[in-house]
């Protein structure tokens, strides 16, 4: 596998990460700005994970899952 094919699949995987986090946040009806206040991140930190431009960290991730009160097999479910 070439390096420009791990790329564009890593980055396939952060887009498809980050709209599954925008469709719960959504469903829960809350704005990225209220996210990020309740995880402790900058706005700008919450958007670049729902727009696949920045990896969550582990601890962010289970923090998330906490506040949308979702499973996290969930948010990696790209069917």
């Amino acid at each position: 596998m070439t390096m420009e094919t791990r790329i564009e699949k890593q980055n396939n995987f952060a887009v498809a990460f980050g709209k599954n986090l925008r469709k719960f946040r959504m469903g829960r009806h809350l704005t990225q700005q209220e996210i990020a206040i309740k995880i402790m991140v900058s706005t700008s930190t919450y958007a670049n994970w729902e727009q696949g431009r920045r990896e969550i960290s582990l601890y962010y991730l289970k923090l998330l899952t906490e506040v949308l009160n979702v499973d996290m097999n969930r948010l990696f479910d790209f069917n």
